[in-house]
């Protein structure tokens, strides 16, 4: 593993954004065994202390874990540190909000189809339970956005793609202050029929397994919502 050495400031960040940069680009696969503290020490030209909040750090985050007799060990990305990556690349990019978005529309078009075709009837009355909440959480803006993202959440889950649904659910991890925002303060009062009566649409299609409707009813969804900010 090669590490170039770090400035002296913020060193504890610079080594986390070092390390968590070479998971992302695939330097370091999941189950691969992260360097001893004083070797990691040295390749990033930093003291043991910096090296050891920055591995806590990754820990929390869920990046690694520490097995007894083994070390750091480098974990699958799960939908919350596959939401960190998107986060740290988001954070170079002008139009992260907008990049992030349009990934989703891919991604949740797809999976409303798939749920569509593949859903059970477990599926079914879960959704039609959050559907029910959201019917009676129409006057509370910040309840209504939480179950939104639970809705679409479901919906990845129903598709039986466990990829798939971590990829949902990172992306709808990073917007969810964003989301909260336009559901709360964005879209205007009169336009709150119209949000809703897309999910009961969309649910509709997923009920009668027509996948096809359940793609396009996502898109029209989804771009309503984007067209109020």
């Amino acid at each position: 593993m090669s590490l170039a050495p770090l400035q002296k400031e913020s060193l504890v960040d610079q080594a986390v954004r070092s390390i968590f940069g070479h998971i992302q680009k695939n330097d370091l696969k999941a189950g691969t065994v992260l360097p001893a503290e004083g070797k990691l020490a040295e390749l990033l030209d930093v003291s043991r202390p910096v090296v050891r909040e920055a591995m806590r750090t990754l820990v929390g985050k869920g990046v690694i874990e520490m097995v007894n007799g083994v070390g750091a060990v480098v974990r699958p990305l799960d939908a919350r540190s596959l939401a960190e990556v998107i986060e740290r690349l988001a954070a170079t990019r002008v139009n992260n909000a907008w990049e992030i978005e349009e990934a989703r529309h891919g991604l949740e078009m797809h999976a409303a189809m798939l749920a569509a075709q593949k859903r059970t009837e477990q599926d079914l009355a879960d959704l039609e339970d959050i559907v029910q909440q959201m019917r009676g959480a129409m006057d509370d803006k910040f309840r209504y956005a939480s179950l939104n993202s639970e809705f679409h959440r479901r919906i990845a889950q129903a598709t039986g793609n466990p990829l798939l649904y971590t990829l949902v659910c990172a992306l709808l991890d990073v917007l969810g202050g964003v989301m909260t925002e336009i559901y709360g303060q964005v879209i205007p009062d009169d336009h709150w029929v119209a949000i809703h009566r897309y999910h009961e649409e969309i649910l509709a299609h997923i009920r009668n397994r027509d996948a096809a409707k359940a793609r396009d009813a996502t898109l029209e969804h989804l771009l309503f919502a984007v067209r109020k900010l």
